[in-house]
């Protein structure tokens, strides 16, 4: 994973195009590496676009997440998003791994 970090120099978890040209060619200038971008444009991944949600599924959501959110504090603790994953029918282990693989400051 230090490899990969190295070359996702945005930290969003994907290494672009872009990035694997850095670490290939260190060296390039500006105008080379848009010339090698140029080459992939069409290649390079467009962000994903927030869902066009109806008033009645934004309400829906909220009522859904309120079932989760004991506290009514706005956010889920890390208990609180555990027991939701067990009532959706995971088990411990599987919860286990989720946290494992996505908290990155390891602080649970």
């Amino acid at each position: 994973t230090q490899l990969f970090d190295g070359m996702d120099t945005d930290r969003d978890g994907v290494v672009t195009f872009s990035e694997l040209l850095r670490v290939i060619y260190p060296y390039a200038t500006e105008a080379e590496m848009n010339k090698f971008l140029n080459w992939v444009k069409e290649a390079e991944p467009e962000p994903e676009k927030e869902p066009n949600l109806t008033p009645e599924q934004e309400e829906e959501l909220r009522a859904i997440f309120g079932l989760y959110d004991k506290d009514r504090s706005g956010s889920l603790t890390v208990k609180e998003l555990q027991e939701a994953l067990k009532m959706c029918g995971m088990e411990a282990g599987e919860i286990e791994a989720i946290f494992e693989a996505n908290d990155k400051e390891g602080d649970g």
